[in-house]
Protein backbone atom coordinates (compact mmCIF):
# COMPACT_ATOMS: atom_id res chain seq x y z
CA UNK A 1 0.00 0.00 0.00
CA UNK A 2 2.95 2.44 1.04
CA UNK A 3 4.73 1.70 -2.62
CA UNK A 4 1.64 2.29 -4.23
CA UNK A 5 0.48 5.49 -2.21
CA UNK A 6 4.28 6.72 -3.16
CA UNK A 7 3.90 5.80 -6.61
CA UNK A 8 0.82 7.92 -7.01
CA UNK A 9 2.68 10.65 -5.40
CA UNK A 10 5.46 10.29 -7.56
CA UNK A 11 3.38 10.56 -10.51
CA UNK A 12 1.29 13.60 -9.29
CA UNK A 13 4.81 15.26 -8.84
CA UNK A 14 6.03 14.69 -12.48
CA UNK A 15 2.75 16.00 -13.87
CA UNK A 16 3.02 19.22 -11.87
CA UNK A 17 6.63 19.51 -12.78
CA UNK A 18 5.42 19.45 -16.49
CA UNK A 19 3.08 21.81 -16.16
CA UNK A 20 5.25 24.36 -13.75
CA UNK A 21 7.79 24.06 -16.59
CA UNK A 22 4.85 24.86 -19.31
CA UNK A 23 3.72 27.54 -17.83
CA UNK A 24 7.31 28.98 -17.55
CA UNK A 25 7.93 28.38 -20.90
CA UNK A 26 4.56 30.27 -21.73
CA UNK A 27 5.93 32.93 -19.32
CA UNK A 28 8.94 32.99 -22.15
CA UNK A 29 7.56 32.62 -24.91
CA UNK A 30 5.27 35.97 -24.03
CA UNK A 31 7.81 37.68 -23.47
CA UNK A 32 9.72 36.99 -26.55
CA UNK A 33 6.10 37.95 -28.16
CA UNK A 34 6.20 41.40 -27.02
CA UNK A 35 10.12 42.09 -28.44
CA UNK A 36 8.44 40.44 -31.59
CA UNK A 37 11.58 37.83 -31.95
CA UNK A 38 10.66 34.18 -32.19
CA UNK A 39 12.01 32.36 -29.11
CA UNK A 40 15.16 31.46 -30.35
CA UNK A 41 15.87 34.71 -31.12
CA UNK A 42 14.87 36.05 -27.83
CA UNK A 43 17.50 33.56 -26.20
CA UNK A 44 20.33 34.41 -28.63
CA UNK A 45 20.12 37.91 -27.52
CA UNK A 46 19.80 36.83 -23.59
CA UNK A 47 23.11 35.06 -24.22
CA UNK A 48 24.95 37.84 -25.93
CA UNK A 49 23.57 40.28 -22.85
CA UNK A 50 25.15 37.30 -20.59
CA UNK A 51 28.25 37.66 -22.39
CA UNK A 52 30.35 40.30 -22.59
CA UNK A 53 32.39 38.99 -25.71
CA UNK A 54 31.05 37.82 -28.44
CA UNK A 55 29.68 34.26 -28.88
CA UNK A 56 30.06 31.65 -31.50
CA UNK A 57 27.06 30.21 -33.41
CA UNK A 58 28.57 26.79 -32.14
CA UNK A 59 28.51 27.68 -28.56
CA UNK A 60 25.08 29.00 -28.89
CA UNK A 61 23.84 25.61 -30.32
CA UNK A 62 25.16 24.13 -27.36
CA UNK A 63 24.83 26.03 -24.70
CA UNK A 64 20.96 26.93 -25.31
CA UNK A 65 19.93 23.37 -26.57
CA UNK A 66 18.79 24.99 -30.17
CA UNK A 67 18.85 22.83 -33.31
CA UNK A 68 22.06 24.34 -35.50
CA UNK A 69 18.98 25.08 -37.88
CA UNK A 70 16.79 27.30 -35.65
CA UNK A 71 19.49 28.98 -34.49
CA UNK A 72 20.84 29.76 -38.19
CA UNK A 73 17.16 31.09 -39.07
CA UNK A 74 16.97 33.23 -35.53
CA UNK A 75 20.34 34.50 -36.75
CA UNK A 76 19.58 35.56 -40.15
CA UNK A 77 16.44 37.57 -38.97
CA UNK A 78 18.71 39.45 -36.24
CA UNK A 79 20.86 40.11 -39.18
CA UNK A 80 17.95 41.40 -41.04
CA UNK A 81 16.60 43.32 -38.62
CA UNK A 82 20.31 45.02 -37.75
CA UNK A 83 20.42 43.89 -34.18
CA UNK A 84 23.43 41.60 -34.88
CA UNK A 85 26.72 41.04 -37.15
CA UNK A 86 28.46 38.23 -38.02
CA UNK A 87 32.11 38.95 -38.08
CA UNK A 88 35.34 36.32 -38.47
CA UNK A 89 36.62 34.96 -35.25
CA UNK A 90 39.84 35.99 -34.23
CA UNK A 91 41.30 32.48 -33.62
CA UNK A 92 40.00 30.95 -36.77
CA UNK A 93 38.94 33.39 -39.62
CA UNK A 94 36.67 30.64 -41.18
CA UNK A 95 34.34 30.77 -38.15
CA UNK A 96 32.18 33.57 -37.48
CA UNK A 97 30.82 35.26 -34.40
CA UNK A 98 27.62 37.10 -33.33
CA UNK A 99 28.29 40.73 -31.85
CA UNK A 100 25.72 43.21 -31.19
CA UNK A 101 25.01 45.83 -33.47
CA UNK A 102 24.62 49.36 -31.60
CA UNK A 103 20.68 48.85 -32.60
CA UNK A 104 20.91 45.58 -30.75
CA UNK A 105 22.67 47.13 -27.83
CA UNK A 106 19.91 49.65 -27.34
CA UNK A 107 17.21 46.61 -28.08
CA UNK A 108 18.95 44.45 -25.41
CA UNK A 109 18.76 47.71 -22.47
CA UNK A 110 15.15 48.32 -23.96
CA UNK A 111 13.93 44.56 -24.09
CA UNK A 112 16.32 41.59 -22.70
CA UNK A 113 17.75 43.38 -20.08
CA UNK A 114 14.29 43.92 -17.97
CA UNK A 115 13.26 39.97 -18.49
CA UNK A 116 17.10 39.24 -16.42
CA UNK A 117 15.99 42.05 -13.80
CA UNK A 118 12.24 40.13 -13.50
CA UNK A 119 14.32 37.21 -13.32
CA UNK A 120 16.32 38.52 -10.16
CA UNK A 121 13.69 39.97 -8.57
CA UNK A 122 11.63 36.39 -8.42
CA UNK A 123 14.77 34.36 -7.43
CA UNK A 124 15.46 37.32 -4.53
CA UNK A 125 11.97 36.77 -3.47
CA UNK A 126 13.53 33.62 -2.23
CA UNK A 127 15.91 32.91 0.95
CA UNK A 128 19.12 32.23 -0.11
CA UNK A 129 18.66 28.99 1.29
CA UNK A 130 15.85 28.16 -1.04
CA UNK A 131 17.63 29.75 -4.19
CA UNK A 132 20.10 27.23 -3.83
CA UNK A 133 18.43 24.26 -3.24
CA UNK A 134 16.22 25.25 -6.46
CA UNK A 135 19.27 25.72 -8.38
CA UNK A 136 21.09 22.50 -6.87
CA UNK A 137 17.49 20.41 -7.24
CA UNK A 138 16.47 21.60 -10.72
CA UNK A 139 20.59 20.51 -11.75
CA UNK A 140 19.83 16.88 -10.50
CA UNK A 141 16.40 16.80 -12.33
CA UNK A 142 17.34 17.56 -15.46
CA UNK A 143 20.71 15.86 -15.62
CA UNK A 144 18.89 12.89 -14.73
CA UNK A 145 16.43 13.72 -17.26
CA UNK A 146 19.05 14.23 -19.52
CA UNK A 147 20.99 10.96 -18.73
CA UNK A 148 17.92 8.83 -19.31
CA UNK A 149 17.59 9.95 -22.51
CA UNK A 150 20.75 10.43 -24.19
CA UNK A 151 20.46 6.59 -25.21
CA UNK A 152 18.17 6.38 -27.46
CA UNK A 153 18.18 2.51 -27.05
CA UNK A 154 17.89 2.35 -23.74
CA UNK A 155 14.63 2.61 -21.84
CA UNK A 156 13.34 4.39 -19.33
CA UNK A 157 14.31 3.52 -15.62
CA UNK A 158 12.20 1.55 -13.00
CA UNK A 159 11.54 4.25 -10.40
CA UNK A 160 13.55 3.68 -7.30
CA UNK A 161 12.87 1.81 -4.63
CA UNK A 162 11.03 3.94 -1.56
Amino acid sequence: MFQQDTLERTAEQCQEVSRIFSEMDRTYHRLAQRTGLSDCAFWVMYALGEHAAPLSQKSLVEGWCYAKQTVSSALKMLIERRLIRLEPAAEDRRSKVIELTEAGERFLRDHVEPTMLLERCALESLTPADREQLVRLLSRYVSRLTEETMSPTKRPMEPAAV
